[in-house]
């Protein structure tokens, strides 16, 4: 082999291994990065916040669930109501008209009343939209 063969694959070599430890360098700094921002805003933010409510909303259909009777009305389990409107008092809901299947209207019915005897179809009323 000449010299400048040698020379040649020596700085081939030394090439090599520093991109190799680079590229390493590089993807370990990345990896890092990532598992920070990862992470990072669920340790610094303390107690995490309460998951959204289920809205309820104009529309929607309500399924009783038990026997009962509010204002006169008899409700079976299982009978099934529309909201008609919602009336909010300080930002919250405070009461709901509810349409019956004949068409007859409840009026003013207290919110927490209806989220206690209630269930929409996916599960419990919550809140309001």
């Amino acid at each position: 082999m000449t010299l400048a063969m040698t020379l040649a694959m020596t700085l081939a070599m030394t090439l090599s291994r520093k991109f190799v430890r680079t590229a390493f360098r590089v993807c370990a700094f990345a990896v890092a990065c990532a598992a920070m921002l990862v992470t990072a805003p669920h340790a610094s933010a303390g107690p995490r916040a309460p998951e959204p409510e289920a809205p309820m909303h104009r529309g929607m259909e309500l399924v009783a669930k038990s026997d009962m009777v509010i204002r006169g009305v008899q409700f079976a389990k299982g009978s099934r109501v529309t909201v008609a409107a919602i009336a909010f008092r300080d930002g919250k809901p405070a009461t709901v008209n509810l349409e019956l299947k004949d068409g007859h209207v409840l009026e003013a019915v207290p919110f927490e009343r209806v989220r206690r005897d209630f269930l929409t179809l996916d599960g419990e009323v919550r809140g309001a939209a």
